[in-house]
């Protein structure tokens, strides 16, 4: 009869019943129902290695195919063309190793390197990478604050949106279901959710339009007309439209934009979007938030900091509550972002609606 095969984690208990619990051989091998040449075994394992099995032994059977130079240009090929083909592998690893593999090989192979097919994150190639930056620098001035960021979306339905697309039937057999072949009357709802969820929303017969929209925003959202908001006013820091480019740029802001890429294209994190530092003396690991982006940027321009070494993180520049003003230095002087400023800025509702008042105008 073939030997039978022990777990892993059965085998892990040997140890701990025999040095924690103080049991001896013979009680372990009737509580766990092993043979007394697995228990010593084991013991012996753990005392060499630390661990119940040896971790240096190879795994029998045939040697595989794939070396680990073969194994590295197959990483190498998935790092370059994250969307190649199982066949397409295959093919180069013929073409230019020189090796002759199944797809089942490229394929457990790919599965014991732990990579896994997913959908595939687009981005825009045409995407402007330096008004990008500058984008986040402004939301960073102007939430200091998670919490205060509000989403407001388009969602519609009609007579046809809760049609599935795919059934259950018989095998041979079509899959027939009666619907509606007209759309019938579309509803619309615009909601406005936030970290809490759901604050706010409206539901309204037939398509959304701009008039729509702001109205929305003026009843639930915050009051314009109330405000007596001058959506014709001129630039909120009283700044010379003349010196901006375009793309509604300054020369301070295109520079900040070009700082904070450099930052992004050092820190961006391979698992998602978000950006990590570590410091190379402690080895402490720090989040960077688009705030602290934005306070960097600002410190390499001013000369105090380099993309490899920001100032102490537990300085002014850092701190959400005591940061400066990046894209408007004029602002510094008013006060208009230190959270003791008094006005509707002083509290969240205020600051929110500063921010949508700014936008929309």
């Amino acid at each position: 009869m073939p030997t039978r095969t022990i777990s892993r984690d059965l085998k892990d208990r040997i140890p701990v019943l025999f040095f924690e619990k103080g049991y001896a051989v013979n009680q372990i091998c009737t509580v766990l129902g092993v043979k007394k040449t697995l228990v010593y075994k084991t013991l012996d394992l753990y005392t060499t290695f630390g661990t119940s099995y040896n971790p240096h032994a190879r795994r029998g059977g045939r040697p595989r195919k794939l070396t680990d130079v073969d194994v590295k240009f197959v990483e190498a090929l998935l790092e370059q063309s994250h969307t190649i083909y199982l066949d397409e592998i295959q093919e180069k690893l013929l073409t230019q190793r020189g090796v002759s593999v199944t797809m089942a090989t490229v394929f457990n192979t790919l599965r014991r390197l732990h990579f896994t097919r997913k959908c595939v994150s687009i981005r825009a190639l045409e995407r402007n990478d330096l008004l990008r930056s500058a984008f986040m620098n402004k939301i960073a001035d102007l939430v200091p604050d998670p919490n205060m960021l509000m989403f407001v979306d388009e969602s519609a339905k009609d007579d046809r949106t809760s049609g599935r697309r795919k059934g259950w039937s018989l095998k041979g057999m079509r899959c027939i279901q009666r619907r509606a072949f007209v759309r019938g009357k579309r509803y619309s709802i615009l909601p406005v959710i936030t970290l809490d969820g759901i604050i706010a929303h409206d539901i309204m017969e037939g398509s959304v339009t701009t008039e729509r929209f702001l109205s929305f925003l003026e009843e639930h959202v915050v009051n314009l007309s109330q405000r007596g908001f001058n959506r014709g006013s001129d630039n909120e820091d009283g700044e010379d439209a003349g010196l901006y480019d375009s793309n509604g740029l300054s020369e301070v802001d295109r520079e900040l934009a070009r700082l904070r890429r450099k930052l992004e294209v050092k820190y961006q994190n391979d698992h998602n979007t978000g950006y990590t530092y570590i410091d190379p003396e402690t080895a402490e690991s720090y989040e960077l938030t688009p705030i602290m982006m934005k306070e960097w940027a600002r410190a390499m321009y001013d000369g105090v900091a380099t993309v490899e070494r920001p100032v102490s993180l537990g300085k002014v520049t850092f701190h959400p509550a005591k940061r400066q003003v990046a894209l408007h230095p004029s602002r510094i002087a008013a006060g208009v972002n230190l959270p003791h400023a008094q006005g509707a800025g002083a509290t969240d509702i205020g600051h929110l609606a500063n921010m949508i008042t700014t936008l929309i105008g």
